[in-house]
């Protein structure tokens, strides 16, 4: 298994029956929840990014904050990294895990979705979960997030700093359109199967396929 971009780098090192695979989410974890009123406070975010620092996803984020718009920041790696600074004031702490991190993520009007450069990431396992938690999902633009998701309709994307800022801006302005995506996201992913069972199972279907060939 491997994502697109591995494909022909594993078949020149004479790996046969290569296959793209994506991630997946707990239909049982990742789901809407309704926050107690002392969980909203504690979670309650109108714009939130959980997820390790790295430097690209720091900057666009110190961008967001500089021109106004808080972000809350959970995620390991951040303190005393560049940007730390400007996002210091925002960042709520480590990475959360489990009913934490979903409480989290369902805290958020907005949940801001990097992907990591340095894997050659298009897709990740928050790609799938912040959507089956049904929050409206502002992730990096990749070609397999369009095919994964309806672009203004079940997730946005963007490809530069500047488009995120114009785009988080508008969805806060309309937040109804915002809780509309994030519903949207969350009946594609369990309709096109997003979840781990049907992950595994369209794996079971490829590998019986090869063994029967």
């Amino acid at each position: 298994m491997a994502r697109q971009q591995n494909l022909e780098e594993f078949a020149r090192l004479g790996g046969k029956n290569i296959h793209a695979y994506d991630r997946s989410f707990s239909p049982q974890l990742h789901r809407p929840v309704e926050l107690t009123e002392a969980e909203k406070e504690k979670y309650g975010a109108p714009v939130g990014f959980i997820g390790t620092y790295a430097r690209d996803r720091a900057g666009a984020i110190a961008h967001l904050i500089q021109n106004g718009i808080p972000v809350a920041v959970y995620g390991n790696g951040w303190p005393g990294q560049e940007y730390w600074d400007t996002i210091r004031p925002h960042y709520r702490g480590p990475s959360r895990f489990g009913v934490e991190y979903v409480r989290v993520i369902n805290g958020m009007g907005i949940a801001l979705h990097f992907l990591r450069r340095e894997n050659r990431d298009e897709q990740d396992s928050r790609s799938f979960e912040i959507p089956a938690c049904g929050v409206c999902m502002i992730a990096e633009r990749s070609p397999k997030h369009e095919t994964l998701f309806a672009e203004n309709t079940e997730a946005v994307f963007f490809d530069t700093p500047e488009e995120l800022f114009e785009k988080v801006r508008y969805y806060l302005a309309h937040p109804e359109q915002a809780r509309h995506i994030g519903a949207a996201g969350r009946r594609r992913s369990i309709r096109s199967g997003y979840d781990h069972l049907n992950r595994m199972k369209s794996l079971l279907d490829i590998a019986t396929g090869i063994r029967a060939s």
